[in-house]
């Protein structure tokens, strides 16, 4: 039962993945345009559009990633910690 429900999960997961994809396909073939971005200390002229959108999307994954593996981490080592204790427990 468990490996029906990892098997549904990764196809899920597969098909939100290639839904996305498509998604930005369509957008970048859909919106040629250029635009001038001016940001603090940068300024860019003529940048595309879907140059733009997609690696926004590409950084914000990427931070968000950095972000969970330092809470992963964490819950990782604390349950090294809890997993030591209870075998010290039960011997």
């Amino acid at each position: 039962m468990q490996n029906l429900l990892i098997w549904t999960r990764r196809i899920i997961l597969a098909a939100m993945v290639t839904l996305l994809a498509a998604y930005v396909l369509f957008f970048t073939l859909g919106n040629t345009q250029h635009v001038s971005i001016d940001f603090l200390f940068a300024r860019w002229s003529n940048v595309p559009v879907e140059l733009l959108m997609v690696s926004s999307f590409i950084t914000g994954g990427l931070v968000g990633l950095i972000c969970t593996s330092g809470l992963w981490f964490r819950c990782r080592v604390k349950l090294n910690k809890a997993q030591l204790e209870l075998n010290k427990f039960n011997q």
